[in-house]
């Protein structure tokens, strides 16, 4: 009987652990942030409102796998540090420093670097787009790869929502520039 009560004491525990973490902002942070390292585009969606799930998607769903991979490669170096939760209601807010890839500034160099080779093309006979491209993808991803590919640590409060509860981020463009190293930033300006 009593390694019954003590089983039955044991299970009751996993799962009210189990319940208080699916109710935890940080938790729900954490799994995002996580999902994000390994390209877990189904788990990423998890966390977040459902109206960011395409700009989720559009990063790394892409036509051309270099790109994905590139992308994949740079997220896996990814390091986060929760430092604070505050829940108000059914709102929260969860202080996180995020070490992330520069892909802003990983970008401006590859643009720098394939602009003249691009100019070059132009004048050449050959004007095939598919070499230029594939030239720049092949760029992307040794930087990417790159022993010292530039990283940039950023302190960003994220805002979370309680929707059945679940705790679902809300990401604001703070978040969306410690994720990507001010890429979202940089993108406006080709708007």
């Amino acid at each position: 009987m009593k390694k019954f009560l003590s089983a039955l004491l044991i299970i009751a525990l996993v799962f009210s652990m189990t319940a208080c973490a699916k109710s935890d902002p940080k938790a729900s942070v954490s799994g995002y942030l996580d999902a994000l390292k390994s390209g877990n585009i189904e788990g990423m969606n998890k966390y977040i409102k459902s109206d960011s799930e395409d700009q989720v998607k559009e990063v790394f769903n892409n036509e051309n796998k270099m790109n994905e991979e590139a992308f994949l490669k740079a997220y896996s170096k990814l390091n986060y540090k929760i430092l604070s939760s505050e829940v108000n209601g059914d709102t929260a807010t969860v202080e996180t420093e995020i070490n992330g890839p520069n892909l802003g500034k990983i970008m401006t160099e590859l643009i720098q670097e394939a602009l003249p080779l691009a100019f070059a093309a132009a004048f050449k006979e050959d004007k095939s787009e598919d070499n230029i491209d594939d030239l720049m993808n092949t760029m992307l991803l040794d930087k990417v790869n790159s022993d010292d590919m530039p990283m940039v640590k950023k302190t960003v409060k994220i805002d979370l929502v309680k929707e059945n509860n679940n705790w679902i981020i809300n990401p604001s463009d703070d978040f969306t520039n410690a994720i990507t190293g001010n890429l979202a930033d940089m993108s406006k300006l080709f708007e």
